[in-house]
């Protein structure tokens, strides 16, 4: 009996290491689709990333803080330059709870352009996947929705309009 129980723990034990070792390996780099996570929207709605997604349209995932100097200059880039981004669908999504990121949302207004959408991430899955080294994370996908390129910070808006349409 003592040799079962010894047996089973063992297994238990390496079960939870290979098991948070494979999720460890699941990222942007060797998932290359767009990734399919339950976000919340303002009003606490559940919604799947891959949801919210237009066909054919290329896509932007701007993980960001809202206290953040770099974020709210990014912000601010893209949506001053919106009509130059007219067929790139933006996904802006943060960890940050109701009452930090709604003073962002009043002071920017990203929901009033038909291709922003904000997503809330309570669970903290897309900062794993994503492996936040720096905010903004600025993940850039085609129209495929495939994984194209990263930055680790905010970027210049023709940067960003070349590494969407190049």
């Amino acid at each position: 009996m003592r040799k079962n129980g010894t047996t089973f723990l063992f297994l238990l034990f390496a079960g939870l290491f290979l098991g948070g070792q494979i999720e460890a390996q699941i990222n942007y780099r060797n998932l290359p689709e767009f990734p399919a996570f339950k976000l919340k929207d303002t009003k606490g709605t559940v919604f799947s990333t891959t949801a919210v997604l237009k066909k054919d349209k290329p896509t932007v995932l701007i993980y960001f803080s809202p206290t953040c100097h770099h974020c709210q200059t990014q912000t601010t880039d893209i949506t001053s330059n919106i009509k130059l981004f007219k067929d790139v669908q933006f996904l802006f999504v943060t960890s940050y709870p109701p009452q930090d990121y709604q003073p962002f949302l009043n002071e920017y207004a990203i929901e009033k352009f038909s291709n922003i959408t904000f997503g809330y991430d309570s669970s903290y899955a897309m900062v794993r996947f994503l492996e936040l080294e720096s905010l903004p994370g600025v993940f850039v996908y085609n129209k495929d929705h495939q994984f194209k390129v990263n930055f680790n910070t905010n970027i210049r808006t023709k940067n960003l309009y070349s590494a969407i349409f190049e």
